[in-house]
């Protein structure tokens, strides 16, 4: 994930996660036992993306967001759309 924004490492700013390059940052946007999940958010005219965007702020606080042996054992999904629903094990599955 690291790769996707040009990141060296994670950061943590105002008790939330966050692995940010220039103009893209990798927030964490739920947590659940050992599954991590992750949003990509990005400014695509290039310009820089601050951590006080609110789309950064907006990310989910975690209690503990820097206990690095947690989040090195857990599972990471990452996503980019607000729009998503879990359909895993439905026998029903829509995929569009």
């Amino acid at each position: 994930m690291c790769i996707l924004v040009n990141a060296t490492r994670l950061t943590v700013f105002n008790n939330r996660a966050v692995l940010k390059g220039f103009n893209a940052a990798i927030v964490l946007a739920d947590s659940r036992g050992s599954i991590l999940q992750w949003h990509f958010i990005y400014n695509d005219d290039g310009s820089r993306l601050p951590y006080s965007d609110p789309r950064i702020l907006s990310s989910l606080e975690v209690e503990g967001v820097g206990d690095l042996p947690r989040i090195r054992a857990a599972r990471h999904i990452l996503g980019w759309s607000a729009n998503v629903s879990y359909n895993i094990g439905k026998a029903r599955c829509s995929h569009t």
